[in-house]
């Protein structure tokens, strides 16, 4: 094949039962792209064909509505030919699988900032409503610069929709499929951190958490074994990330972390700086019921309703394997943080206004000075009112509200680049400094920038521009403006370190 629609072939990528990826380019625009394709006639003759087909559109509208650097980005779905395709990005490296199966080995550092970086996309699409379903290293992109990407959306569930039920037949790879996932039960966000759990286990350990001969055997060991404890398979992993691990692989979603984000980062403080994780918190009648009913149901299920999920569960998943890659996913519930309310009550309380109310009755009694006072006070502030507007944009970088600068890092040695994203309302115009994972607005979804290094900064979407990339002389500081006429709510950064 030379040509699909406009999209000129240059190479084939890969291919399996159904369907083929092809690297291609964009003659318009000239931007080299990968498209993969399944034939309409074949879905149309095969008995599952059906599912495919809606497979595919679900991969292009769930990844399509998600722009983010951690996500491959979907262009175009379109059929030409009796030939159904989806254009997307094309990523130059390797997928997961082959990084994890180099000779040349990954250092933890590196290997934990992966999977900070998966953390951080996934939290990115549960925000938005979207779970993947079928995260595995197959399916994770790792660019030559060290960037990870996910991609097929293929079984991804969009919560928000109605023709979706939150509860369905079981699909995703069995290795890495969480137990609730299996089970077919009722799924949200901390499904996909289980499996990107799997994921962190594997990198660390070299071995995967569940494993056995046969296909039954693996779904009871996810479903009901304690996977080996990770200190005892690798030296890399102290007690602390074991610990960690094994929260992530908790049978019970409400005993694991509430982001994936919050995961990783408990993982990066447990190996490197071998800080225990935050304890479990639950409220006290819960984990009492919650542990001592699964028990009684699974030991019943083992020989009913384990093995009736299993036969669909297992016929779906593997369906999916036709289709070059695994299927995977669960609706997203995005947790709340409760350290936001904790924050807003000192700022309330700090303005507490006892000192002009008390000052206006004790003077009241002296007939001289208090008028003079309160007079000072209304003169003061009636000018303030009409001065504020003009000045605000020319000393908005200075006032208390942004960041103060940072001093200089006297050593780095955290991950040579990153990412994470700012959300709130980012009016036309409008201007932000941020330093670290500090802002005078918004919430910062992950890390932030690192401490006092210089660094180079890509922001997307394209409307957001950097003003100042963080140097030295500008005290670390990263100050961002919103070039288009209407307000976003939100924007991703991309940062690398500068070298000396």
């Amino acid at each position: 094949m030379e040509q699909i629609g406009r999209y000129s072939i240059l190479s084939e990528l890969g291919r399996g039962g159904f369907g083929v990826v092809y690297k291609a380019k964009d003659p318009k625009i000239n931007r080299v792209v990968a498209i993969k394709t399944i034939p309409t006639q074949e879905l149309r003759s095969f008995a599952g064909g059906q599912q495919l087909y809606e497979r595919l559109s679900r991969e292009a509208q769930s990844a399509g509505a998600l722009n983010h650097p951690g996500i491959v980005t979907v262009y175009e779905l379109a059929e030409e030919e009796a030939v159904t395709y989806i254009v997307m990005e094309f990523v130059p490296g390797r997928s997961l699988r082959d990084v994890m199966g180099a000779v040349e080995a990954l250092d933890a550092s590196k290997k934990l900032a992966l999977v900070r970086q998966i953390a951080e996309a996934l939290d990115f699409a549960h925000q938005n409503g979207i779970i993947h379903r079928d995260i595995k290293p197959a399916n994770i992109l790792v660019t030559d610069a060290g960037i990870a990407k996910i991609a097929d959306f293929g079984v991804a569930k969009i919560v928000s929709q109605n023709t979706m039920s939150a509860t369905g037949a079981a699909v995703g790879t069995p290795s890495y499929m969480s137990p609730e996932q299996i089970l077919a039960k009722n799924v949200d966000g901390r499904s996909d951190q289980f499996s990107l759990a799997v994921i962190a286990y594997e990198l660390l350990t070299g071995k995967q958490p569940f494993s056995s001969d046969s296909l039954p055997g693996l779904i009871h060991q996810i479903l009901s074994v304690e996977p080996p404890n990770p200190e005892t398979v690798s030296a890399e992993v102290p007690r602390p990330g074991s610990d960690v691990l094994l929260r992530g692989l908790a049978k019970q979603p409400d005993h694991r972390f509430s982001s994936c984000t919050e995961f990783a980062d408990a993982l990066i403080a447990a190996v490197i700086r071998k800080e225990a994780p935050a304890p479990l918190a639950l409220p006290a009648a819960q984990p009492v019921t919650q542990q001592q009913q699964p028990p009684s149901p699974r030991t019943h299920s083992n020989s009913a309703v384990v093995k009736g999920g299993m036969a669909i569960g297992l016929g779906i998943a593997l369906a999916g394997f036709v289709f070059l890659r695994g299927t995977g996913g669960p609706p997203p519930v995005s947790p709340q943080p409760v350290a936001v309310p904790a924050a807003a009550a000192p700022a309330a309380a700090a303005p507490v206004v006892p000192a002009p109310v008390v000052e206006a009755p004790k003077a009241e009694p002296k007939p001289v000075d208090p008028p003079p006072v309160a007079k000072k006070q209304v003169v003061v502030a009636a000018p303030a009112v009409p001065a504020a507007p003009p000045q605000a944009a020319e000393t908005r970088p200075a006032e208390p509200p942004d960041p103060g600068p940072d001093s200089p890092a006297a050593s780095y040695h955290g991950p040579p680049e990153g990412r994470f994203s700012w959300s709130g309302s980012f009016g036309p115009g409008e201007r932000l400094v941020l330093v670290r994972n500090r802002v005078r607005k918004g919430s910062i979804g992950g890390s932030g920038l690192p401490p006092g290094i210089p660094l180079q900064i890509d922001v997307s979407p394209a409307d957001v521009k950097v003003l100042q990339q963080p140097r030295a002389e500008n005290g670390f500081r990263l100050v961002v403006t919103n070039a288009a006429a209407t307000a976003l709510t939100g924007f991703s950064i991309v940062w690398r370190e500068l070298q000396n």
